[in-house]
């Protein structure tokens, strides 16, 4: 496996990052997070914070449109130069939310190189930090980086988000994930990250992660299809999880809580 935040160089396959799980790295200090940390022996941790707006739930007949804004932050509270070695990276939003982007313009993915997207593909945008492992011992060295994510084509019959953290003015890193909605189950929509492979030379890892995806909708056959809807049901607060799977040991999972009203 490749460590999270590997950037794509010259024709080497494109890295994996941390992207949906890093949002508020180890230089983020003082800023809080909604939701209840979790870490393991080995010192690695992940964080998650999820806002999304409006948090009121819609009904079958009128479904509402909602933007979400998804902060997490990852790092190892030991070893701060220490890098993720992850095999697979979930999230999850609670039931009832529905992502209807297989019904939204897309950019073609690409899984062996960065994706040349549009901006009419183009459905969030945020701001990250990315951080570059230092040699011999040597602390992280950090730079600012723009993200933005688009809607993808389909892989294996899903949509897929695509997401791009801009260094420089051009993009310079890239994770993938499929979108599933479910019918059943404490889980409406869960996003899986798509293996990449790795690359070799400097690796680059996303510290610091501010990903809003606003709401948007558009006319389908004379009926407002919003990309994200709403859950028709509010039982006081709407769940999320977020789960990093390592080659070895347990996964880490991170959750937060969004109050609701009906």
């Amino acid at each position: 496996s490749a460590p999270l935040g590997a950037t794509k160089e010259g024709n080497m396959r494109k890295g994996i990052w941390a992207a949906m799980v890093a949002a508020i790295g180890l230089s983020g200090a003082g800023v809080a997070l909604a939701g209840a940390p979790t870490t393991n022996k080995q010192g690695f941790f992940i964080d998650l914070s999820v806002k999304a707006s409006p948090p009121i739930a819609g009904t079958a007949k009128h479904p509402r449109g909602v933007g979400i804004e998804f902060d997490s932050f990852s790092g190892n509270r030991i070893d701060g130069n220490r890098q993720f070695i992850n095999r697979v990276i979930f999230a999850r939003f609670g039931s009832g939310f529905k992502d209807n982007a297989g019904k939204f313009p897309a950019c073609q993915l690409q899984l062996k190189k960065l994706s040349k997207c549009s901006k009419a593909d183009q459905i969030g945008t945020g701001s990250a930090e990315a951080s570059l492992q230092g040699k011999n011992g040597a602390p992280p060295s950090f730079v600012a980086a723009t993200l933005v994510t688009y809607n993808g084509s389909s892989y294996h019959g899903h949509p897929t988000l695509i997401a791009q953290a801009i260094i420089g003015g051009k993009p310079a890193v890239e994770l993938d994930f499929t979108v599933a909605n479910k019918s059943s189950g404490p889980w409406g929509v869960i996003f899986t990250s798509i293996p990449a492979g790795g690359s070799t030379g400097s690796s680059l890892t996303i510290t610091m992660f501010d990903l809003t995806i606003p709401t948007e909708s558009r006319m389908v056959h004379g009926s407002k299809i919003h990309l994200v809807t709403a859950p028709d049901t509010c039982h006081g607060f709407w769940k999320f999880e977020l789960e990093t799977d390592f080659t070895h040991g347990a996964p880490l999972i991170a959750t937060d809580t969004e109050p609701c009203t009906k």
